[in-house]
């Protein structure tokens, strides 16, 4: 959560109850928030000015601190929602424990609205194609598989598709049921889109 800025609201006897997702505009500007109340209920609206045809993707905003911790622009990995990317951030980084690589962060970023995913990433498209390789692990539904398709179109074969373990939705969940280990299997395993799935 430090790493991507996301602050958290609480209720009265101290515990976590809201999400703030930070929202920046393409100069880096921190303009907005987008609330969540937990478990998953965003309709308690917005903090700032989150709307704009520009913003950029959430975790954008980390790309200092990954490079400087001493990943280079070789792999980006893109969610489907902004616990995803957090979480999958946890995941990989904990798969680095006591090797050499123990403190490098990973480029994850993830799309601010789902529904809106293929917006979010054309706007920021030159970004994202400044990578080898990206990829993509949206939700396991119609939406994710649609978006996915997409931006293997917009990618080519730099995209790359993470097959998430079965019955696992996103890369939250798999944190959560503890299948972290499979998740970063699937992630060094990930795969060239099909190209007869886009249409």
């Amino acid at each position: 959560a430090k790493l991507y800025n996301v602050r958290v609201g609480l209720d009265k006897k101290g515990r976590v109850v809201r999400h703030y997702y930070p929202v920046y505009d393409e100069d880096m500007t921190l303009t907005g928030a987008i609330c969540r109340n937990l478990p998953k209920d965003f309709r308690t609206g917005k903090l700032g000015k989150t709307w704009g045809a520009k913003n950029k993707l959430f975790g954008q905003n980390t790309m200092k601190a990954v490079s400087k911790s001493g990943a280079r622009k070789d792999v980006l990995t893109i969610t489907g929602g902004q616990c995803d990317a957090m979480a999958a951030q946890d995941m990989l980084c904990d798969s680095r424990k006591n090797t050499q690589y123990e403190g490098m962060l990973f480029h994850v970023w993830s799309v601010q609205k789902g529904e809106a995913g293929l917006e979010e990433i054309l706007a920021n498209l030159k970004d994202i194609k400044k990578f080898k390789q990206v990829k993509l692990c949206f939700d396991d539904d119609e939406v994710g598989r649609i978006l996915t398709q997409k931006v293997a179109q917009l990618l080519g074969p730099k995209a790359l598709q993470i097959q998430l373990p079965d019955g696992m939705k996103d890369p939250n969940q798999c944190l959560i049921e503890d299948r972290a280990e499979e998740f970063v299997d699937a992630w060094w395993k990930a795969a060239e889109v099909e190209r007869s799935s886009i249409k």
